[in-house]
């Protein structure tokens, strides 16, 4: 039972993950107009509204068929190294990167774009605009490293 509450919780992390990404998508459709920057932080954070038909920094831009292609290897490589992992840290952290990859792979499969509303400028570079399903990724790649860099130092090896 105790092996079904870890994949129960993981499984509600993905959908907490995916369902917030949708969500903030949606408002962000309904509120901004594309390409306007609203000002939150001053010379700082905007929502501005775009679209993206490639993957990060419009890399492989209107190649959608591909970008669901390498999002689909991804998902079955993590889900796979999820399987085989002992670390409960890694798991949770591969929860929130199927989450985010689900957020975007369903804005590429139905609209052939990925929606997109966060914009900051960081000390005078103008960031590409991403949205919370990039952080989830960026987030949890970083988590998932350090999981194994944990599980490395631990057992001697370099499984998760």
């Amino acid at each position: 039972m105790k092996k079904y509450k870890h994949l129960i919780f993981i499984i509600l992390i993905s959908l907490v993950c995916f369902s917030l990404d949708l969500i903030t998508k949606i408002i962000a459709k309904n509120t901004l107009v594309e390409f306007e920057k609203n000002e939150v932080i001053n010379n700082f954070f905007y929502f501005t509204l775009c679209y993206n038909t490639g993957g990060a920094w419009s890399i492989f831009s209107g190649n959608i068929a591909f970008l669901i292609i390498v999002s689909l290897v991804a998902l079955g490589v993590v889900i796979y190294t999820m399987i085989k992992s002992k670390s409960l840290f890694y798991k949770y952290s591969s929860a929130v990167f199927i989450g985010g990859l689900l957020g975007n792979l369903f804005d590429r499969i139905f609209y052939q774009k990925v929606t997109d509303f966060l914009d900051f400028n960081i000390f005078g570079y103008d960031f590409p605009v991403f949205n919370i399903a990039d952080c989830f990724i960026c987030v949890s790649v970083v988590l998932m490293l350090v999981a194994a860099i944990r599980e490395e130092k631990k057992n001697g090896t370099s499984e998760v």
